[in-house]
């Protein structure tokens, strides 16, 4: 009877273990989408940022064309 006792708590463990596991897994994988997004969003603002750049720099060298 015992012994049926410590396979059933040891069974119940195992579960609330796994769906720890589980729940944690959840969280780190909207995690790990999180930080893909920011990376996306950050190359896509370094792309802006260098056509905003290159668009400064032909304005300029078109206003000295003209001087």
């Amino acid at each position: 009877m015992e012994t049926n006792n410590n396979y059933e708590k040891i069974k119940k463990e195992i579960e609330v273990e796994k769906q720890r596991r589980k729940e944690e897994d959840k969280k780190n994988k909207k995690i790990i989408n999180q930080i893909k997004t920011i990376d996306k969003l950050k190359n896509k603002l370094s792309k802006e940022e260098a056509k905003l750049n290159e668009l400064i720099e032909n304005t300029q060298n078109t206003k000295e064309e003209k001087i």
